[in-house]
């Protein structure tokens, strides 16, 4: 639970290693466009058929790098949470949104009845702690992304 900023991270860049690819793959299509329109021979032509064409093209590479802003601005709040994590030197419990406790589900039976309830127990993940602590040796050697 405590590098959940490195797999949000992670998520990103992959997010933003795909929108990089399908880029390159829109080009790859625009190119064989324009070779068809400088150059018409049977070949070329054949090889554009079943293409989009170079406007839908040049939209979705449009659309594609609004993407890769986006995720260049999800990349630098990643980087920000990671920075202040390691100044802060403590991580957040996500089981327990830093409270400590937790709500669980109980039953109890009385007579013929059973009847539910929450009961407020302490954090299995934290130890009631509400976040972890990041050591001494890992923050000396002042990680900054």
């Amino acid at each position: 639970m405590p590098f959940i900023f490195f797999k949000s991270l992670q998520g990103t860049l992959k997010s933003y290693g795909e929108n990089i690819n399908e880029i390159s793959s829109l080009l790859d299509k625009a190119i064989l466009r324009v070779n068809a329109l400088i150059d018409p021979t049977p070949e070329n032509k054949l090889k554009v058929l079943s293409l989009p064409p170079i406007e839908e093209l040049s939209r979705k590479i449009n659309e594609n790098i609004d993407q890769l802003y986006e995720r260049k601005k999800e990349i630098t709040k990643h980087l920000q949470n990671i920075n202040k994590v390691l100044e802060d030197a403590r991580i957040k419990c996500e089981s327990c949104n830093g409270e400590g406790k937790v709500k669980r589900l109980k039953y109890e039976r009385e007579d013929n009845i059973i009847m539910s309830f929450y009961e407020r127990e302490l954090c299995s993940t934290c130890g009631g702690l509400g976040y972890f602590t990041i050591s001494e040796e890992v923050r000396k050697k002042d990680m900054r992304f």
